[in-house]
């Protein structure tokens, strides 16, 4: 039925001036995107501005955006990008304008990697859930072999994906840097990124989403269905 969120990023006009204004804060721009919720940014944040710094050790001039949804984020979020030592800079309300300038994008899984991949921006997904809830409960109801929704919607993986957890920061940062030392590869991602979400790229999906749930109550209602 397609997406809305796509429909709001079909709509979304990007400043040109803000665009540039990132792209000169360094180079490469690698755009940080901890999640909306409190309890997302406390888990991820952290090992986001760790990768953060070692990549920043092997690209010196690189920049990191950080996307902070509203104030209750900004307010967890602040201490640990006050402490990162990083080039950093804070924005809320243009991840448009962020995401056109980013070189990379390192992004907590959830609908912000369809965002990203709207962008066509190399990514790597992180998240850090507790593991012994994952090997207490969870563990036994996956029964897919991806988990990041872009590659989830590729039926391959596309992009990495560390997640439910992760034991160690270094095949992350040797992800990333992957990413941003090779063209080829970031135009192979952009190619296949373009490729996942195309079928979704349409407007009406509410539309069409009520009329599906209406002709399913209309066949219900004349008894053409068996209720259960």
């Amino acid at each position: 039925v397609g997406h809305p969120l796509f429909e709001t990023l079909l709509a979304r006009t990007c400043d040109s001036q803000a665009v540039a204004r990132i792209r000169s804060s360094g180079s490469p721009i690698i755009a940080i995107m901890p999640g909306s919720r409190r309890h997302v940014v406390r888990e991820v944040l952290p090992g986001q501005l760790r990768v953060a710094a070692r990549l920043a050790e092997r690209f010196p001039g690189a920049h990191f955006p950080i996307s902070l949804a509203n104030p209750q984020v900004r307010h967890v979020a602040k201490p640990f990008i006050d402490t990162s030592g990083l080039s950093t800079s804070v924005h809320t309300g243009c991840n448009g304008e962020m995401l056109t300038a980013a070189d990379l994008v390192l992004v907590a899984s959830g609908t912000a990697t369809l965002e990203v991949a709207y962008y066509r921006k190399p990514m790597v997904v992180m998240y850090n859930a507790s593991r012994l809830g994952f090997h207490i409960l969870a563990r036994w109801f996956l029964r897919t072999p991806h988990l990041s929704l872009v590659n989830i919607l590729a039926g391959r993986r596309i992009v990495p994906e560390f997640m439910p957890y992760y034991r160690s920061i270094e095949p992350i940062v040797a992800s990333a840097t992957e990413l941003l030392e090779s063209p080829e590869l970031q135009a192979t991602t952009a190619a296949e990124l373009e490729a996942a979400i195309a079928p979704l790229l349409r407007p009406g999906a509410a539309d069409r989403t009520a009329a599906l749930l209406l002709n399913m109550i209309d066949t219900l209602s004349a008894g053409k269905v068996p209720r259960r």
